[in-house]
């Protein structure tokens, strides 16, 4: 069969009204809910942890989407700075209690990787350090957990701080 003739003279070609439908945008709640009530339980390669004051800071309930500051310092990702240098700023600008914990990280894994996608990596953010939970390991090392997007769920693993800390690792603190 052949398509109609569609030049001059031609009978008009009915369009369709069918329109495409925009894409639908997967309605992910952006408020986390956290129990500030009791410490969480650390993961077995955390020892010791340095502020365990601030175990139980922060809002018990937060939103991802409005309450959330990520920030870079001045010379991340030169290939020179490192995470102890990241810690030592939060420390002497006073800024770490302001930070996330083993709890808001528990809170994150729980909403899962399609949320860390969407909060965190949407702004260039691979990792989320969990300062406030600062700890020594079983070799003495400074090292901090770190919220991070593995195939399917998000994972808490441990991350040392004297490797570079690049630019794909802002300070995540909730906002003033």
């Amino acid at each position: 069969m052949s398509e109609p003739d569609e030049g001059p003279g031609a009978a008009p070609v009915k369009k369709s009204k069918i329109k495409e439908a925009a894409p639908v945008e997967e309605k992910i709640d952006s408020v986390l809910h956290v129990d500030r009530t009791a410490a969480p339980a650390h993961p077995e390669w955390m020892k010791t942890p340095l502020h365990p004051e601030l175990e139980l800071t922060g809002p018990a309930e937060y939103d991802l989407k409005t309450n959330m500051d990520l920030s870079f310092i001045a010379g991340q990702g030169d290939g020179k700075f490192t995470g102890l240098d990241a810690y030592e700023h939060l420390k002497s600008n006073n800024l770490l209690d302001g930070c996330l914990g083993i709890a808001d990280g528990l809170a994150i894994q729980e909403r899962g990787v399609k949320a860390f996608s969407k909060f965190f990596e949407s702004k260039d953010s691979a990792v989320v350090a969990l300062w406030t939970a600062v700890f020594t390991d079983e070799e003495g090392k400074l090292c901090v957990p770190l919220a991070i997007p593995v195939l399917s769920k998000v994972a808490i693993t441990k991350g040392d701080l004297s490797v570079l800390w690049t630019k794909n690792r802002p300070l995540v603190r909730f906002k003033s």
